[in-house]
């Protein structure tokens, strides 16, 4: 989906990818390299003026921790010194908001659940004690250090929550009400549209550097009001902002429109009544 939105947007694509699923899009040019490999990864990104970089292992216990750690920072890592030696000037990085720590905690210590802030802005502590939310602070980390080696390098490393799917929302809306099931994520969630879109945004945005940015709906995935939430299963965190509208998302996304242009549009709530 978001090969064809860039696709549509007057993007031509040329997908990077270990498998052949590509193959079948006439569309869309497909290489195939392993981006933890520098030299292949080098080879497959010659010739393009940007880059999206998605892959990753997604979550812990799926790979055992070593190598969700280490494939996600190598691959980053390659990606961003082969557009160094390219002389490619735009790179967007898939980031998250496990890097905030409270996504995988329970796989761990439930005692490492910490909020210091609400809303949650960029410049929010990182506590992550899991391999992927660690993997995902050090390719910031990357991002930032490139961005210093080339200071005229734009490195944006987009903040994703969970991402979903509108075959998503029926499931969802089903389960609305499971509320504690759902506080690790801070009810928080981001269509693939708004995804599609706020890559879009990231390409062609007038910024120079490095910068992290949250990308979420403006809602949360919860029918309880947000304030609500918070008093139950938030009350030690600082409120910054008391002006939480009924069921607005607990991450702060005025980065996301002041510098990129992002407004989320896409809601699972048109759902509930199906």
């Amino acid at each position: 989906m978001i090969t064809q939105d860039l696709f549509k947007s007057g993007f031509e694509i040329v997908a990077v990818n270990r498998s052949h699923l590509m193959a079948s899009k006439k569309s869309i040019e497909a290489r195939y390299a392993d981006l933890s490999n520098p030299g292949e990864a080098y080879e497959a990104l010659k010739g393009v003026d940007a880059i999206v970089h998605l892959a990753a292992i997604s979550s812990p216990g799926v790979k055992d921790n070593s190598e969700v750690f280490s494939n996600n920072v190598v691959a980053t890592y390659n990606v961003l010194e082969a557009a160094y030696a390219h002389n490619i000037l735009r790179v967007v990085v898939a980031s998250s908001i496990a890097v905030i720590g409270t996504v995988f905690c329970g796989m761990f210590d439930n005692d490492k659940f910490v909020v210091n802030y609400l809303p949650i802005d960029e410049e929010h502590p990182l506590y992550p004690i899991d391999p992927y939310g660690l993997s995902k602070q050090i390719d910031e980390l990357t991002g930032l250090s490139f961005s210093r080696r080339r200071r005229d390098m734009t490195i944006i490393a987009l903040r994703f929550s969970w991402v979903t799917f509108p075959a998503d929302y029926v499931e969802i809306a089903r389960q609305a009400n499971i509320v504690p099931g759902m506080v690790n994520t801070l009810w928080s969630y981001v269509d693939i549209r708004d995804v599609a879109k706020a890559i879009h945004l990231s390409l062609r945005a007038k910024v120079t550097g490095f910068e992290t940015v949250n990308i979420t709906a403006a809602d949360t995935l919860s029918l309880i009001p947000t304030q609500e939430l918070i008093a139950c299963y938030l009350p030690q965190s600082h409120i910054v902002n008391n002006s939480f509208s009924d069921r607005a998302t607990l991450f702060n996304l005025k980065k996301a429109t002041d510098l990129l242009g992002y407004m989320p549009i896409y809601t699972w709530s048109q759902y509930i009544n199906q």
